[in-house]
């Protein structure tokens, strides 16, 4: 499956703060010719399963012991006590699963802009996230429904 649209774009970046556009800017007759083969076309996968093997359990006990001591997340199997020691990398791969969002507590409430398939809904989602999204490209947001997730479709 091709990950990335037809065509060819540059990107302008502001030195002082970071900001980016494309150029040529896609229009809205043109942004859906952008997405039409898009990654987030395929299914989210099974996110937040319950792991099937113990190595995956353990990996999954380690990941959610990390989360819960950064983030103030009440997930398990963990614990309130961060590993000992985690690589950067791993950190950093935790922090992402969670969008780096800190959880404030039972009913917290998250929209997820431009959603895609819905994968990083069904992370939050699994963390104790109320995850609802929109999606601009209606396959995508028809996978992200597939997966039992409050998509609309549109801007």
């Amino acid at each position: 499956m091709e990950l990335s649209p037809p065509g060819e774009w540059t990107l302008y970046r502001c030195t002082a703060c970071g900001t980016g556009y494309l150029d040529p800017r896609p229009t809205a007759a043109t942004i859906e010719l952008a997405y039409s083969t898009y990654y987030t076309h395929a299914s989210a996968g099974d996110v937040g399963a319950r792991p099937r093997s113990w190595w995956r359990h353990r990996r999954t006990a380690q990941r959610n012991a990390y989360l819960n001591a950064r983030y103030n997340y009440q997930i398990s199997p963990g614990g309130n006590r961060s590993p000992r020691w985690l690589s950067a990398e791993r950190q950093q791969r935790f922090d992402k699963f969670v969008c780096f969002l800190r959880y404030p507590g039972k009913g917290a409430r998250v929209l997820d802009i431009g959603c895609g398939n819905g994968r990083v809904m069904m992370q939050l989602r699994s963390v104790g996230w109320e995850v609802s999204g929109i999606e601009p490209d209606p396959k995508s947001a028809a996978r992200a429904r597939e997966a039992g997730l409050d998509v609309r479709t549109g801007l």
